[in-house]
């Protein structure tokens, strides 16, 4: 699992096939955010979506793409279509996206208050 660059960065390591790894938990993933200047509309969203297709054709675990609605660093409407791409080249998994949380969704993970909000979905993927 990862977070922000460390959940794209488990995309491509599930890409891999690595012995023993039954699931992979994509928190907030991505790469080219630009929050300050460009909230949620990272740089080049469509290379990323090409990378995505590459990866999911060879994943052979169930993915859970989790994400808040009000990500500044990817808006909702590129995680919708990254994870579109992920299933069209078959990727299997799922996408949570959580309703907006504080003023930017890209923290819900690695924050203490989100932790109640983001467990019942990874706790039930994991079961």
């Amino acid at each position: 699992m990862g977070q922000s660059a460390g959940g794209f960065g488990s995309l491509a390591a599930a890409s891999r096939s690595v012995p023993g790894v039954i699931a992979v938990v994509n928190f907030a993933g991505g790469r080219g955010g630009r929050p300050h200047s460009h909230p949620g509309e990272p740089c080049s969203p469509d290379r990323m979506a090409d990378a995505i297709r590459r990866y999911a054709k060879t994943i052979e675990v169930p993915v859970l793409w989790h994400y808040a609605e009000n990500d500044k660093f990817f808006g909702a409407r590129h995680i919708t279509s990254w994870f579109a791409a992920f299933r069209e080249s078959g990727g299997r998994g799922r996408l949570v996206i959580q309703p907006p949380f504080g003023n930017d969704g890209h923290a819900l993970f690695p924050s203490s208050k989100g932790i109640p909000i983001w467990t019942k979905e990874f706790d039930g993927f994991l079961s």
